[in-house]
């Protein structure tokens, strides 16, 4: 009787902990505000990533990107993404990731790399690492060191990706010797012309 209880305590408190959206609380009252108890509990805690529906034009978020980046949180009752190392360490409330949330999905990567080389969040990212552990200070900035340039490696990988689509692209329309432009490119025509569609084709 008793293991029931506890097992029917342990999945109530599974469940309680899951449903739990941190940032939203975060937003609210500010780690740097909590007790150094609470602190220690939220840093030892894994970014929440929850599935989010943001789109922009015809951009949709993909949770996956959660995967690419160590540093991107999100918050299921606002719909937004955050940097959650900025989210914990860095007080300032006029930036869009510690804030007012992430929403524009068209210009996501290059928010991201802009994001990654400022000073306060690199500074912010290292704070996140060093915090309650129990590592040297210089194991953990070299770590956080090879995980940037591991983020930098795998940008270049994509950008490198998405420039040869583009050329692919470019190549056989040439060749076929067919119009690069549709009649309608608006975002909501069923066919935006050859240039376009391929490289929706080469997306996926």
């Amino acid at each position: 009787m008793n293991m029931e209880i506890d097992q029917s305590q342990s999945s109530t408190s599974t469940k309680l902990n899951s449903d739990r959206d941190i940032v939203f609380e975060l937003l609210g009252l500010s780690f740097s505000s909590r007790s150094q108890s609470e602190q220690k509990e939220i840093a030892r805690m894994s970014r929440p990533m929850p599935k989010l529906s943001i789109k922009t034009k015809d951009r949709t978020f993909q949770e996956s990107w959660y995967s690419r980046r160590d540093w991107l949180c999100g918050s299921a009752k606002k719909n937004r993404l955050f940097c959650w190392p900025c989210l914990l360490f860095r007080s300032s409330k006029s930036s869009t990731w510690t804030f007012s949330g992430y929403t524009n999905m068209h210009s996501f990567t290059g928010d991201c790399q802009k994001h990654e080389g400022s000073k306060s969040q690199m500074e912010a990212y290292k704070q996140w690492k060093v915090f309650d552990s129990h590592e040297g200070v210089d194991v953990l900035f070299s770590r956080a060191r090879r995980e940037e340039v591991e983020r930098y490696n795998e940008e270049v990988r994509q950008n490198r990706e998405m420039l040869k689509n583009i050329g692919e692209a470019v190549l056989y329309l040439a060749k076929q010797e067919l119009a690069f432009r549709g009649h309608d490119e608006s975002r909501t025509s069923l066919n935006q012309g050859n240039y376009r569609e391929l490289l929706k084709v080469f997306s996926k």
